[in-house]
């Protein structure tokens, strides 16, 4: 059996926010949004692309590639996942995701890794982080970016 969940995640160029959508689970297994992932604010070059890197270990702060300047620290996405009985789970995150603001303009989220349990036992809720890399272009326009990522969770 298969679960899939639709994930928002978010991006401030100037000034920072976050966001978040909900969705539906189905009665067997259970996922709630702890914190969004968030790739924080951010000052692009003018003349050169980078990357920006949410880790999805421990810490899970946000890393900014030369040359770009991370003025607020992004994070991790964390979700609390549950069971009514003890599962074997699998998880697996989008390849990838498009961050747009009000205007059209875009950014691409990949890499996206995650960190979580295998086993979910009954109604010992585990916590799942994720993580992801965002490309930022060169003089990328202001605004708030919006996308969503999707989490299948396999589960026997």
């Amino acid at each position: 059996k298969s679960a899939l969940f639709g994930v928002s995640l978010s991006l401030i160029m100037l000034p920072a926010s976050a966001h978040y959508n909900g969705w539906k689970f189905p009665p067997s297994v259970r996922m709630q949004e702890v914190s969004g992932l968030n790739f924080g604010t951010i000052a692009p070059d003018l003349h050169a692309s980078g990357v920006v890197q949410v880790r999805a270990n421990r810490n899970g702060f946000s890393r900014c590639g030369h040359p770009l300047l991370c003025l607020e620290g992004g994070s991790r996405g964390l979700f609390r996942i549950s069971s009514s009985r003890t599962r074997f789970i699998r998880i697996d995150v989008s390849d990838e995701a498009v961050l747009t603001n009000h205007l059209g303009d875009q950014m691409y989220v990949g890499d996206f890794r995650v960190r979580g349990p295998r086993l979910v036992r009954r109604n010992r809720p585990e916590l799942i982080a994720v993580g992801a890399s965002l490309l930022v272009g060169a003089q990328q326009p202001p605004g708030h970016y919006r996308g969503t990522y999707e989490i299948t969770i396999s589960y026997e």
